[in-house]
C-alpha cells in the first residue's frame, strides 16, 4: 500500500484471487459422461469400468424425461473401456481417455445410430468395429466355400478373389489408421483386437487353431 494506490492494490488482489480460483478449478474439475438416448426416457443404466474379462460397477444413473443424463466420472478413473448397460442386458462400450465423453443415439438397442460428440478416439473405434464386424460376417460366408469346393473350380476362384479383397481392405484400413492415429488408445485397441489373416492352405482344423489357440 505504501507504493501502490488503494484502487491498484485492490485490483491486483482480485486478479490474484481470480488466478487462484482458475487454477483450483483446473486441478479439481472432473471429466463428465454426457449421454442422450432419445427413445430411452426415465430409464435406469449401470456404468462399468472394464478390465480384461472383468467389469467393475462405477455407479448407476437414470435418464431424465428427454432421455439424457450427465455423470461426473471419478477423478482417479484410468484410461480404458467404459460400458453402459441397461436392465435388459443391452450394453454399449466406448473409450475413456482422460477426457469428457459425449454421445447421442436414437435407441439404446440401435448402436448404428450412435454419434460421438468431440471424441475422435471413439469415432475411430466405432468405425473400426463396424468395418471389422462386416468383414468377419462376409468372410464367414466365404470360408465354407473355400473349404469344400475344388481349388480349380470357378466358384472357388471367385470366392478366393473376394476373400483376398476383404483381407486387403482390412489390412489397408489398419495401416491407414496407424499412419494417422498411431499414438491413440483406439489404435492400440485395434491392434489387440486385430482379426488374424488365415492362410488358405491350412485345413479347417488348423484354421480353427489360428482363431483359438486353445482349440484341440
Amino acid at each position: 500500500m505504501r507504493f501502490l494506490g488503494y484502487s491498484t492494490y485492490i485490483f491486483l488482489m482480485r486478479f490474484i484471487i481470480f488466478l487462484f480460483v482458475i487454477q483450483c478449478y483446473t486441478l479439481f474439475s472432473q471429466n463428465t459422461l454426457s449421454v442422450e438416448i432419445t427413445e430411452n426416457k426415465n430409464q435406469h443404466f449401470d456404468i462399468y469400468r472394464l478390465k480384461g474379462e472383468k467389469r467393475f460397477l462405477i455407479d448407476s444413473v437414470r435418464t431424465d424425461n428427454i432421455g439424457k443424463f450427465v455423470y461426473e466420472l471419478p477423478a482417479n478413473l484410468a484410461t480404458g473401456i467404459i460400458m453402459i448397460a441397461d436392465k435388459q442386458k443391452e450394453s454399449l462400450k466406448f473409450i475413456y481417455n482422460q477426457q469428457s465423453v459425449s454421445l447421442k443415439m436414437k435407441d439404446f438397442k440401435l448402436t448404428e445410430t450412435i454419434e460421438f460428440i468431440n471424441s475422435e478416439e471413439n469415432t475411430i473405434w466405432l468405425e473400426y468395429l463396424k468395418l471389422s464386424t462386416e468383414i468377419q460376417r462376409k468372410e464367414s460366408l466365404i470360408r465354407p466355400v473355400l473349404d469344400q469346393y475344388p481349388k480349380n473350380s470357378r466358384y472357388y476362384k471367385i470366392s478366393l478373389r473376394e476373400y483376398n479383397k476383404l483381407q486387403i481392405k482390412y489390412l489397408n484400413y489398419l495401416q491407414s489408421i496407424g499412419k494417422k492415429h498411431k499414438e491413440t488408445y483406439a489404435y492400440q485397441l485395434m491392434k489387440a483386437d486385430m482379426v488374424p489373416v488365415i492362410p488358405l492352405n491350412l485345413n479347417p482344423f488348423e484354421k480353427k487353431r489360428v482363431y483359438d489357440p486353445t482349440f484341440s
